[in-house]
């Protein structure tokens, strides 16, 4: 009898981890191309030295290099776009991204335009990239989006209201450098938002409707790793900030089994009209969220769950609770009202969380109007 697969897991060629990993850019990068794109954020890579640093490295592979360096906070479409003309015009064939998912996902998108031709807005889903793209190597200093891992790019569009995504196995980075040094330069807040985001897509995947054995796996171990060594990660120790780059990977080949879906989809609103950082605006909205998508689980899910978490109660609402706890342990808004969100625009709340077609349609409860208006009002006074 024939085998049916479970589930289909794009992934790197090859996920290098460890402590000062980065210094195996020059014999990862031989043969892959001659003249690199190297992509960095705004301040981050240029404040402590990694622009210089991940310069001579590349050199030290035989490539030219050009550098970008100013990649915004959840970037736009013409920033992408911006990124895309410089390698048309130096000829680039390999692109090297250090930074967080924004800086990865820049990168991504690029190299998608620079290649294919036309704008970002053309690649946009439900368009799947299968195209060959040159490789792209991606440096992640945060522990959150998993991007260094996904088939996902999320780009904001031009009037910065809409994140939309390009999605397709061609951009999952061909190399993946984990190296946690790099995590201790980030402000303790960071620290906690991005692995909060990571908690987040191990949890969505868990309660999607396309979740499989395989991803369930990943996302057990992503909860119990973050749940375990959040504190110490905090305070800077490095064996625990290994432990969360890794589990933020993990997280990323969980949702490329399985995608978002509703928590992701309300966290968008927060970040393009309220200005909130990306993971926290999933952990604010997760609590809540959760125990509405974890009433549809079967109870064998929910005791595992339940374990991952350390709590031997299974009910959706200890779940939730107990999500909760942790998160304020970290400081982590209690309400909407804490982000300085406006009651009086519940409706447009709504309208924009039901426009996420690609993620309301992985979510499974079925997802009305008065459900996400009620989840918002409840949001609002706060878990």
């Amino acid at each position: 009898m024939a085998v049916m697969a479970t589930a289909y897991l794009p992934q790197p060629s090859r996920v290098v981890v460890g402590i000062n990993a980065l210094e195996a850019l020059p014999k990862l990068l031989r043969g892959l191309g001659t003249r690199a794109l190297l992509v960095f954020g705004r301040s981050f890579a240029r404040r402590f030295g990694y622009v210089d640093r991940v310069r001579k490295l590349v050199e030290s592979a035989g490539l030219e290099v050009i550098v970008y360096e100013g990649v915004e906070p959840n970037p736009r479409a013409s920033q992408c776009e911006e990124i895309a003309s410089i390698a048309r015009e130096n000829r680039v064939d390999i692109y090297v991204a250090f930074g967080g998912g924004s800086v990865i996902d820049a990168a991504k998108a690029a190299a998608v335009v620079a290649t294919l031709g036309g704008r970002v807005a053309d690649y946009f889903y439900p368009r799947i990239v299968s195209e060959p793209l040159p490789p792209i190597v991606a440096i992640p200093t945060t522990c959150g989006t998993g991007s260094e891992v996904t088939r996902y790019a999320v780009i904001t569009d031009d009037r910065g209201l809409k994140k939309l995504t390009i999605v397709g196995d061609s951009i999952v980075p061909k190399i993946a450098v984990l190296d946690p040094t790099t995590l201790r330069h980030l402000p303790k807040e960071l620290v906690v938002w991005t692995a909060l985001d990571a908690l987040s897509h191990a949890l969505e995947a868990y309660v999607s409707r396309r979740a499989t054995s395989l991803s369930d796996t990943l996302a057990l171990q992503v909860v119990r790793t973050i749940i375990e060594s959040l504190e110490m990660g905090v305070r800077g120790d490095m064996a625990a900030l290994e432990e969360l780059h890794i589990a933020s990977m993990m997280a990323g080949l969980a949702i490329n089994i399985t995608g978002t879906n509703l928590v992701h989809a309300m966290g968008y609103y927060l970040t393009t009209r309220l200005g909130v950082h990306h993971g926290l605006s999933n952990a604010v909205v997760l609590p809540l969220a959760m125990e509405v998508l974890l009433k549809a689980l079967p109870r064998e899910k929910l005791v595992k769950l339940s374990r991952a978490m350390g709590i031997e109660l299974a009910e959706p609402s200890a779940l939730a609770r107990r999500l909760a706890e942790f998160e304020s342990r970290f400081g982590v808004a209690r309400s909407l009202r804490e982000l300085g969100f406006d009651k009086s625009r519940v409706d447009e709340y709504a309208t924009d969380v039901l426009e996420y077609r690609r993620n309301i349609e992985n979510t499974i409860v079925e997802v009305s109007r008065d459900m996400v208006k009620s989840l918002i009002e409840k949001l609002y006074e706060g878990w």
